[in-house]
């Protein structure tokens, strides 16, 4: 089966995502800017037909998918290959004294500074193409998958289909679909709005 549009949901704000830190694997939760923007999400999604919310592990990402699926919580499943990176020896640093110290300018070039003791960028990218597979197993033509995380598997998964990262928003639904010039993100919150 060939794999249908879909939505990635990026999670709330956290105090880390407000400092500039890396987050990674660190279980922070949402803060109350980060709530909000989940149940935003839940109102601009209020009339998506969904089968199934793929959701991370960790805590801001889950507490993002039961904020924005209040009344479907039995489709909220948690799917381990939708954790964040493993930032390593970055955890808990500035991304902002990072990309300087490293003398880099845009966003994408941060898979080019991993460290050794983290995930290489190639696995995020490996887990991106498992990803896809699972949603394309489980989609079904009139409704929806949803995936509910975080910024490297978005960015790794827009890389994987379209070929370049993007400016992603926290707690934001990101439609992914697919034209006549390939994939596609497009930064409205479900099909038929407008564009």
């Amino acid at each position: 089966m060939e794999l249908l549009p879909f939505i990635f949901i990026r999670h709330g704000e956290t105090d880390w995502n407000r400092a500039g830190l890396f987050q990674g694997r660190s279980d922070i939760p949402l803060n109350e800017t980060g709530k909000e923007q989940a149940r935003e999400a839940a109102r601009r999604l209020a009339n998506l037909s969904v089968s199934k919310v793929m959701v991370s592990p960790l805590k801001r990402a889950m507490e993002t998918a039961t904020l924005a699926f209040p009344n479907s919580l039995a489709l909220i499943k948690v799917e381990q290959d939708l954790i964040e990176c493993d930032f390593g020896s970055l955890e808990g640093k500035s991304i902002k004294d990072s990309m300087n110290e490293y003398g880099i300018t845009r966003k994408e070039q941060l898979a080019e500074i991993l460290p050794n003791d983290g995930e290489p960028w190639s696995a995020v990218l490996k887990r991106c193409k498992v990803l896809l597979a699972k949603i394309t197993a489980v989609q079904r033509f009139g409704s929806t998958v949803v995936l509910v995380g975080h910024d490297a598997v978005l960015q790794g998964i827009s890389e994987t289909l379209t070929g370049h990262w993007f400016q992603s928003e926290h707690g934001q639904p990101h439609y992914f679909e697919k034209g006549p010039a390939g994939w596609a993100v497009v930064n409205s919150m479900c099909p038929g709005n407008a564009r």
